[in-house]
């Protein structure tokens, strides 16, 4: 029997056979919402970059990345699953389209990163631990092409340090010592760094913190002291090899004018910028500087 008469039978004879228990539509609508993904991946090479560790396994193929600030709820995880299922369906109605050949299975893998996963929720998805990635990593049944990364289980070494940035308390802290502990020509620490910094400068000018942020603005401070102190560091030298105090001063106006650009990217108030960095209006990124970074 046609799928479409399966159907038709199993609607009308509902319709009329539930009606004496409660109220029965039929052809119900549900208002389909926007979605998004924070992060949706494609790499360009399937090499895997072994500097970023567990990250990189992770961004071999194509991936959605989904970070929580806080311990991921039951249905977030549900959520989060849908919008995975919601993706793959749309990629294999284009893929037959376009006449490709695509596969329901081969849709992009679904990261959920949360500072904590409950005994529980553990339980209540089946979860387990894949040998090639160790504790803290637990994968839901294979048909959901999905895992939970609880930040808090991750053992602290390089390989997990990029994931534990994205930590809560004393595991961000103690990561962001070690970004800090990291060689000045370490590749992804000076771009980290002034992410963390841009962070800690919008958290500075938002109002009423809650307690949890209001510990981050205190840790990311110390980053972003420190990020200054090399700063200074790398002016006086440039001053010393240069023979004059110049150099210095270029140095610190470079990093600032560096960082502000990042903060008029995200949307902040020039003037603000201004006030942040000690910059004046005149000497923040110009409209064509912020293009040429894009």
């Amino acid at each position: 029997m046609p799928r479409t008469l399966h159907d038709l039978f199993a609607k009308e004879w509902m319709q009329e056979f539930l009606a004496d228990f409660g109220t029965v539509q039929v052809e119900y609508h549900i208002t389909a919402e926007v979605r998004h993904v924070d992060v949706y991946f494609e790499p360009t090479s399937r090499t895997l970059n072994p500097a970023l560790g567990i990250l990189g396994q992770m961004v071999a193929e194509p991936c959605l990345i989904e970070p929580f600030r806080n311990a991921i709820p039951l249905e977030e995880i549900c959520n989060c699953t849908a919008k995975s299922t919601l993706l793959g369906l749309n990629l294999l109605r284009q893929a037959k389209q376009n006449q490709q050949r695509f596969q329901f299975r081969d849709r992009p893998f679904l990261w959920m990163l949360s500072p904590t996963l409950s005994q529980r929720l553990q339980a209540s998805f089946c979860v387990h631990i894949d040998p090639a990635y160790g504790e803290g990593v637990y994968f839901l049944p294979k048909p959901h092409r999905a895992a939970i990364i609880a930040i808090h289980k991750l053992p602290t070494t390089l390989d997990t340090l990029w994931l534990r940035l994205l930590g809560r308390g004393t595991v961000q802290k103690r990561a962001i010592g070690e970004l800090l502990a990291l060689p000045n020509n370490h590749p992804y620490r000076g771009m980290t760094l002034r992410h963390i910094a841009v962070l800690q400068q919008n958290l500075q000018i938002r109002q009423n913190l809650t307690r949890d942020l209001r510990e981050v603005t205190m840790t990311l401070a110390i980053t972003y002291e420190q990020i200054e102190a090399e700063i200074l560091q790398r002016g006086r030298e440039e001053g010393r090899e240069e023979g004059r105090e110049e150099g210095r001063e270029e140095g610190q106006l470079q990093a600032k004018r560096s960082i502000a650009l990042r903060m008029l990217q995200e949307g902040i108030e020039p003037a603000t910028v201004a006030r942040i960095t000690g910059l004046t209006i005149a000497q923040l990124p110009s409209l064509e500087e912020q293009e040429t970074s894009l």
